[in-house]
């Protein structure tokens, strides 16, 4: 067989021929009336492939008292951090965390040590415990990590974690720290409130909460028969029917919510509180309000110092 050199390059490179070439033994004279020539498949070009995207490092911070928790210990506020971080990166962050009274910001003297590691909802957790030189006196503080103080990797990591302080308070000052709302669309609102330490329930707290939707006060139950028996709790969640999807809610709390001990419910100075205002559900979303944290963010801008 007489195979042109341009067949054999052909055969042996496939993908270096173009379309439309032909060798000199297929000749147009010599194609049929009426047919047409197929022509040869090109190779793809190659895709570059994509840059890998170094995944961003983020460490969480845990803080104990969290963040607007009443009734703290006075003695060992810890911080955590969940994941798994070198032992240098331990002494590093223990030398970062800063213990201060919120009004005024005067430092508070401790010293620290690090407890073994433990699992929290399925995370390893690395503790620094603060020992305070005296037991702290009565009053709201602030328990942070200055990621000034950090190198820069670990700066970054524990920004992108998310919260870098909480204030806690010393002493019994029960509050609401969080109140969740939610709806399934068909006329049943879910109302969550968890309240800053362990509240009595000498008769059910569901029954000392009364939930309006457009000023209409809706039919309430617990959402967890167990919980309402409980002789005390930090949260309840209510399961109240009669809503309309989008109305503004509000909670009143009686006057006789108290803690454990008898304190009755306050805002974040002492005063009684009464009614909170929630704001509108949708179906498919969940509304949420931080009552006791944003009182303390206003109080905190109001007390630093301003600028001239």
């Amino acid at each position: 067989m007489n195979i042109s050199r341009f067949t054999y390059l052909c055969l042996g490179a496939l993908a270096a021929c173009s379309t439309g070439a032909s060798s000199p033994e297929d000749r147009p004279d010599d194609v049929a009336a009426g047919a047409t020539s197929t022509p040869m498949p090109t190779a793809a070009t190659p895709t570059a492939p994509e840059p890998e995207v170094e995944p961003v490092r983020a460490e969480r911070l845990l803080f104990q008292p969290s963040d607007a928790m009443t009734s703290a210990d006075a003695t060992q506020p810890m911080i955590g951090i969940a994941g798994h971080v070198a032992a240098a990166e331990l002494d590093e962050l223990a030398g970062a965390v800063r213990l201060e009274h919120l009004r005024g910001g005067a430092p508070v003297r401790f010293a620290v040590r690090h407890e073994a590691p433990d699992a929290v909802v399925g995370e390893t957790v690395h503790w620094i415990v603060l020992e305070t030189d005296a037991a702290l006196a009565r009053g709201w503080y602030r328990l942070a990590v200055d990621p000034a103080a950090l190198s820069p990797e670990l700066a970054d990591a524990v920004v992108a974690g998310g919260a870098l302080a909480a204030r806690f308070h010393v002493g019994a000052l029960p509050t609401v720290q969080q109140v969740s709302t939610s709806t399934d669309g068909t006329g049943v609102v879910f109302v969550r409130v968890e309240f800053s330490e362990r509240m009595l329930q000498d008769r059910p707290l569901h029954a000392q909460l009364a939930v309006r939707a457009a000023g209409t006060l809706l039919t309430c139950a617990p959402a967890s028969p167990d919980d309402a028996a409980e002789p005390s709790v930090r949260v309840a969640t209510l399961r109240c029917a009669g809503y309309v999807d989008g109305d503004d809610l509000t909670v009143e709390f009686a006057d006789g919510v108290r803690n454990v001990a008898g304190v009755p419910l306050a805002d974040i100075t002492g005063q009684a509180l009464g009614v909170l205002d929630l704001g509108a559900v949708h179906a498919g979303s969940e509304g949420q309000r931080q009552p006791a944290a944003d009182a303390l963010t206003v109080m905190a801008d109001a007390l630093a110092p301003q600028a001239n």
